[in-house]
C-alpha cells in the first residue's frame, strides 16, 4: 500500500482544508515530518488509519474527538486519502459525526458518520462498515496488524519489550489473532470444571442414596461418606433379602388371624340377629295393647264428620245464587268508575278555564305596558347617531393629545441627556485646562533642570557634551523636585488623552443638543394646530390637562353610547314581543271556547250514569261487586274447612287401622324366624376385639417391612446406576483434566507454558530471529535478542519473556537492564522484526510505506549513524520511511521533509520540502 495524496479538512489540529501530496517524496527513501511540538505531526499518520479504517492508530485518540476545535461551524470534517495497492488505485473518504452549522436557518445540526470507497474500476461502496471491510479484504490485514506494521512508534515498542509474559500474550493475541486458542483454552477449562461439578454432583447423590437406606448395614453409610462406594450393592441386597422373608411370614401369620375373625364375626352376626327378633316382638305387642283402644274413638268421629253433608250443600246453592249476578256487580262498579272520572275532568276542565281567563287578562296588561315603553324609546337610533359620532371626535382628539404628550416626554429625556452631556463635557474641559497647564510648568521645569540633569552625570577627566572641558570644579546642582523626562511624558500623555475625551465629548453633547432641538420644533408645530399655542411652558401645562379632559369626556360618552345601544336592542326585543302577545291572546280565548262546551257535554254524560247506579243498587243484594265477591270466598272457605276436617278424620282412623294390622302381621312372621340357637354375644364380642388387636398388630409390622423393603429396592436401583455413571464421570473428569492442564500450561513438574503462549512464543521466535539481524548491526554484534525459554519458578506463567545476549562478555540478563538508548535500539528492531513477521504471516504483505515516531534523540551519533543505515535498508524495493522527529542531526541528513506548523492564532499547516 503507497499513499499518493491525503486531504484534511477540520481534522484535529488543522482548522482548513491541509492537503498533502506524497508523490513528491518520491517512490522511496526516507522523509521527515518535522515540527512545532503538538501541531499535528503523528495527526498525519492518524489521517491516513482513520480513512483506511475509521479509527485512530492510537487507543487514546477516538474517531468523534477528531473535529477540530479551530475549525469554524460551516467547515466539514473529514479525510480523503488516495492510495495505490498492486498497481490499481483507490480513493477513500470519510467523516466522524460532528456538529455543525445548519444549511439553512440559525443553530448547529449532527453530520452523521459516513464513509465511501471509490475502486479502479469506478464503483463506490458506502457506509462506515461496508468501506471497512473492503479495505481489510483489498491490504489483507486488519486495523491493529496495520498499525503495527506500518507505524513504529517508541513508546509502545519499549513497552511491548519489557512486558512480562501476560502483558505480551495481550498485545500478541491483538495482532496475531491468537484468540481462538484462548478460547480454546477457556472452553476447557469450562468443561473441566463442568466435570468436576458433575463427579461430584454424582458422588453426593449416590451419599445421599445410602443416608436413605433403611434398616443397618455394617458400616455402609460411614463407607459412603467417606466416599468409598465398592460392595455397597451388595450389603443393600442382604438387607432386601432379610426383609422379603420376613414379609411372608407375617403375611401367613395375618392370613390365619384374619380366618379366625371371620368365623366369630359370622357367629356374632347370627346371636345378634336372634336378640334383634325378639326385640321386636316385644315392641310391636306392646303397640297393639297401647292403641287398640284409640281405633274405636277414631271411628265415631270420621262417621260424625260425614254427617255435615247437607250442611255443606246448602252453602254451594248460595254460592250458585251470588255469581249468577256478578255481571251486573260489574256494570255497576264500571258505572262507579266512570262516573268519578268524569267529575275529576269536570273539575280539570272548570280550573282550565278559570287559568285560561286569567292568563288572557294578564296577557292583555302585558301587551299595553309594552305599547307605552315602545313609545318612550320611539327616538333611540337619532340618540345613537349623534353619541357615535361625538365618541368618534373625541377619539381623535384623544390620539392627537397623547401623540403630542409623548412628543413632549421624548423631548424631556432628550433635554436631560443633552444636558448631563454638557455637564461632563463642560467638567472634562476643565479637566483638561489644568492638565494643560501642569504640562506646561513640568516641561520649564524641566527645562529649568537641564544644567543640574547634564551635571548629574558628568565624572572627572571627562569631556562635557557643551564645553568639552575634562575639568569639572563646580557642578550645578539639581534641585530635589525636579521632574525628569518621564514625568514630562506622563504629563503630555495625560493631557494628549484628556483633549481626546474632550473632543468626544463635545461631539456627543453636540448630537444631544441637535436632537432635542429637533424635537422641540415638531412639537411647538404640532402644539399650535392641537391646542392653539406652540409656548413651551403652555404646552407643558395644558397638554397633560387637556389629555385627562378629553379621557373623561370620551369616558362618559362611551358609557352614555353603550346605554343608547341597550336601549335600541330592547325596542326589537318589544315590538317583537307584541306579535306574540296578540297570537297568544287570540290562542287563549279559542281554548276557553272550546274547554266551555267541553263542560257542557261532562254534566249530561254524569246525570245519565248516576241514574244507571241507582237502578242497579236497588236490584242487587250486595253494595258493590267487591263484598259480593268477599262473600263468595267466606262461603267457599266454610265448604273446605268441612272437606279438610272430613278429610283428616278419615285419615287417622285409617292409618291406626293399618298400622294394628301390620303389628299383628309382623309378630307372626318375626315369630317364624327364630331358630332357637342364640349364642353368647358378649363373649364372642370381647373375642373379636382381641383378634382385632392381634392383626392390627401384624399390619403394622406388615406395612413397616414392606416399606422398608420399597424403598432399599428402589435405592438399590439408583445406587447400580450412580456407580456405574461414577465411573464413567470419573473416566471423563481425568481425560479433561489433563487436557486441560496441558492446554493451560499447568502440568506438575513442567514448565507453565498456555497452548496461546507455546503458539505466541512461535511467533516471538520469528520476530527476534528477524530482530537479531538489525540489533546486531546497530550494536556492532554486541547485542541479541533470545526468548526465555524457562520461568523464574514453576509457579508463574512463562514462554513470553526476552533476555539480551552480550555478545562481548558472554553474559544474559534481562533486558530491563539495557540503558535508553540501547534500549531504544532493540525496540526498534523488535518493531521492525514484528513488522516483517506480520507480513510474513498475512500471505506476503507488503506495505510501501513506514512511520517511525520519534526516539532518536535518546542516541550518539554512531548508534544515530547505524540506526539510520537500519531504516534505509528499510526503503529498499521501492519503500518509502517517514520518520516523525525534531532531532537536529536528522533535518540535516534527511533532505525530503513534511514541516508542521503551529499557527498563533490556533490551527496548523504544511508544508512539503524536497
Amino acid at each position: 500500500m503507497r499513499p499518493l495524496n491525503i486531504k484534511i479538512s477540520a481534522f484535529g489540529p488543522y482548522a482548513g482544508l491541509t492537503e498533502i501530496d506524497f508523490t513528491k517524496l518520491g517512490k522511496s527513501g526516507l522523509y521527515l515530518i518535522t515540527g512545532d511540538t503538538g501541531a499535528g505531526k503523528t495527526t498525519v499518520f492518524d489521517a491516513i488509519v482513520y480513512a483506511l479504517y475509521g479509527e485512530a492508530s492510537g487507543d487514546n485518540r477516538k474517531g468523534d474527538m477528531f473535529r477540530s476545535k479551530y475549525a469554524d461551524t460551516d467547515m466539514p470534517t473529514f479525510v480523503e486519502f488516495k492510495f495505490e495497492y498492486g498497481g490499481k488505485e483507490y480513493t477513500v473518504k470519510r467523516n466522524p459525526e460532528y456538529e455543525r452549522k445548519k444549511s439553512r436557518g440559525e443553530g448547529m445540526t449532527t453530520e452523521k458518520a459516513d464513509a465511501s470507497l471509490i475502486k479502479p474500476c469506478g464503483s463506490v461502496i458506502s457506509k462506515t462498515k461496508e468501506v471497512t471491510n473492503e479495505i481489510e479484504n483489498i491490504i489483507g490485514i486488519n486495523r491493529d496488524q496495520f498499525v503495527q506494521i506500518a507505524m513504529i512508534a517508541q513508546g509502545d515498542f519499549l513497552k511491548l519489550l519489557n512486558s512480562s509474559t501476560e502483558e505480551r500474550s495481550k498485545i500478541f493475541r491483538k495482532i496475531f489473532a491468537t484468540d481462538n486458542y484462548r478460547r480454546f483454552q477457556d472452553i476447557l477449562h469450562r468443561r473441566t470444571s463442568e466435570a468436576r461439578v458433575a463427579l461430584e454432583k454424582t458422588r453426593d447423590e449416590l451419599k445421599i442414596h445410602i443416608k436413605n437406606v433403611s434398616g443397618e448395614a455394617d458400616g455402609l453409610k460411614e463407607r459412603a461418606e467417606a466416599g468409598e462406594f465398592n460392595g455397597a450393592d451388595i450389603a443393600i441386597e442382604e438387607l432386601v433379602k432379610t426383609d422379603s422373608d420376613k414379609e411372608a411370614e407375617i403375611k401367613t401369620s395375618l392370613a390365619g388371624l384374619e380366618k379366625k375373625r371371620d368365623a366369630v364375626n359370622s357367629a356374632l352376626a347370627e346371636a345378634e340377629r336372634e336378640e334383634s327378633i325378639e326385640r321386636s316382638v316385644a315392641e310391636k305387642t306392646a303397640f297393639i295393647e297401647k292403641n287398640s283402644p284409640m281405633l274405636a274413638v277414631f271411628k265415631a268421629e270420621y262417621d260424625a264428620e260425614e254427617g255435615r253433608k247437607n250442611e255443606k250443600d246448602a252453602l254451594k246453592v248460595k254460592i250458585d245464587a251470588i255469581e249468577r249476578v256478578m255481571p251486573k256487580y260489574e256494570e255497576l262498579n264500571k258505572n262507579i268508575k266512570a262516573g268519578a272520572a268524569l267529575k275529576a275532568k269536570r273539575k280539570e276542565l272548570s280550573e282550565s278555564i278559570n287559568a285560561m281567563f286569567k292568563a288572557s287578562e294578564t296577557k292583555e296588561k302585558e301587551l299595553e305596558a309594552v305599547k307605552k315603553e315602545i313609545e318612550s324609546l320611539k327616538d333611540i337610533e337619532k340618540t345613537r347617531l349623534e353619541l357615535s359620532t361625538e365618541k368618534e371626535r373625541l377619539a381623535a382628539k384623544y390620539r392627537q393629545l397623547k401623540s403630542l404628550k409623548d412628543t413632549l416626554d421624548d423631548y424631556l429625556k432628550k433635554a436631560a441627556i443633552y444636558r448631563e452631556a454638557r455637564d461632563k463635557y463642560e467638567a472634562k474641559a476643565d479637566e483638561a485646562k489644568k492638565a494643560a497647564y501642569l504640562a506646561a510648568d513640568i516641561e520649564k521645569a524641566f527645562m529649568d533642570e537641564q544644567a543640574g540633569i547634564l551635571a548629574k552625570g558628568l565624572e572627572e577627566g571627562t569631556p562635557c557634551p557643551v564645553c568639552g572641558s575634562t575639568h569639572h570644579p563646580c557642578l550645578t546642582a539639581l534641585s530635589e523636585k525636579a521632574p525628569s523626562e518621564d514625568d514630562v511624558k506622563k504629563a503630555r500623555d495625560n493631557e494628549q488623552k484628556l483633549r481626546e475625551t474632550v473632543q468626544e465629548l463635545l461631539a456627543k453633547t453636540t448630537e444631544a443638543k441637535g436632537n432635542a432641538a429637533t424635537l422641540l420644533d415638531s412639537l411647538k408645530r404640532n402644539a399650535q394646530e392641537v391646542i392653539g399655542s406652540g409656548e413651551f411652558d403652555s404646552i407643558k401645562e395644558k397638554v397633560p390637562f387637556e389629555l385627562d379632559k378629553v379621557y373623561e369626556e370620551g369616558k362618559k360618552c362611551a358609557q352614555k353610547l353603550k346605554k343608547a345601544d341597550a336601549d335600541a336592542d330592547r325596542k326589537t326585543e318589544l315590538e317583537k314581543n307584541i306579535t306574540e302577545l296578540d297570537d297568544s291572546i287570540k290562542k287563549l280565548k279559542e281554548e276557553k271556547s272550546e274547554a266551555d262546551k267541553e263542560l257542557v257535554r261532562a254534566d249530561g254524560e254524569l246525570k245519565a250514569l248516576a241514574d244507571r247506579v241507582n237502578v242497579l243498587k236497588d236490584e242487587l243484594e250486595f253494595e258493590n261487586e267487591d263484598k259480593a265477591k268477599a262473600e263468595i270466598i267466606y262461603l267457599k272457605k266454610n265448604i273446605e274447612v268441612m272437606d279438610k276436617a272430613l278429610e283428616e278424620k278419615k285419615k287417622a282412623y285409617e292409618q291406626i287401622k293399618t298400622a294394628l294390622e301390620e303389628a299383628e302381621a309382623a309378630i307372626t312372621a318375626l315369630k317364624g324366624q327364630l331358630k332357637g340357637k342364640k349364642g353368647d354375644a358378649s363373649a364372642l364380642k370381647e373375642e373379636k376385639i382381641m383378634l382385632e388387636e392381634e392383626i392390627s398388630k401384624g399390619k403394622n409390622l406388615l406395612d413397616a417391612v414392606s416399606y422398608r423393603l420399597k424403598n432399599n429396592r428402589g435405592i438399590l436401583e439408583h445406587i447400580k446406576d450412580g456407580t456405574e455413571r461414577l465411573s464413567e464421570a470419573e473416566k471423563y473428569y481425568a481425560d479433561i483434566k489433563a487436557l486441560h492442564d496441558t492446554a493451560a500450561g499447568m502440568v506438575s513438574g513442567k514448565e507453565k507454558i498456555s497452548l496461546e503462549t507455546y503458539i505466541q512464543a512461535a511467533f516471538l521466535d520469528g520476530i527476534t530471529a528477524r530482530a537479531n539481524t538489525r540489533l546486531m548491526n546497530m550494536t556492532s554484534a554486541q547485542y541479541e535478542l533470545k526468548r526465555r525459554t524457562e520461568g523464574n519458578d514453576r509457579k508463574t506463567q512463562a514462554g513470553l519473556e526476552l533476555d539480551i545476549i552480550d555478545n562481548y562478555n558472554g553474559t544474559i540478563r534481562n533486558v530491563k537492564t539495557l540503558s535508553g538508548g540501547e534500549s531504544f535500539k532493540a525496540a526498534l528492531a523488535l518493531a521492525l522484526g514484528i513488522s516483517d513477521e506480520i507480513q510474513s504471516s498475512s500471505g506476503g504483505i507488503r506495505l510501501d510505506s513506514m512511520f517511525v515516531d520519534e526516539g532518536f534523540g535518546s542516541l550518539d551519533a554512531d548508534s544515530l549513524e547505524k540506526a539510520i543505515g537500519e531504516l534505509v535498508k528499510l526503503t529498499d524495493g521501492n519503500r518509502l520511511v517517514g520518520i516523525i522527529s525534531h532531532v537536529g542531526e536528522l533535518k540535516e541528513r534527511i533532505d525530503k521533509k513534511i514541516v508542521v506548523k503551529k499557527a498563533k492564532t490556533g490551527g496548523s499547516s504544511i508544508e512539503i520540502e524536497v
